[in-house]
């Protein structure tokens, strides 16, 4: 996949709470893992976004190449959020929840 890879997918939000969680189901590599986003916020002077992804094999020979995909994705999708939410700068169309 990597950073330049057009990349689409449904996903199925399952929980979320405005400002603060998002839950979704997802199937990026055929198999469904959920995604929870926790915000925690810093005493009005920034955010702590916190992302945890459960549900990929521990025993798949390609595991390591997904991670290492998945480390990127989410690298450049929290980048393009900030940029968003603190510039207004719209780096991906389909980006904003």
């Amino acid at each position: 996949m990597g950073l330049c890879a057009k990349f689409t997918t449904d996903i199925k939000v399952m929980e979320c709470e405005v400002n603060k969680k998002i839950v979704y189901l997802w199937s990026p590599y055929g198999e469904e893992t959920v995604v929870k986003i926790i915000l925690k916020e810093l005493d009005n002077e920034g955010t702590i976004i916190e992302v945890n992804e459960k549900g990929l094999k521990e025993n798949d020979d390609a595991l390591i190449s997904k991670l290492l995909e998945q480390k990127e994705g989410w690298v450049y999708v929290l980048t393009c959020l900030k940029a968003y939410l603190e510039l207004g700068v719209k780096l991906r169309g389909a980006l904003v929840f």
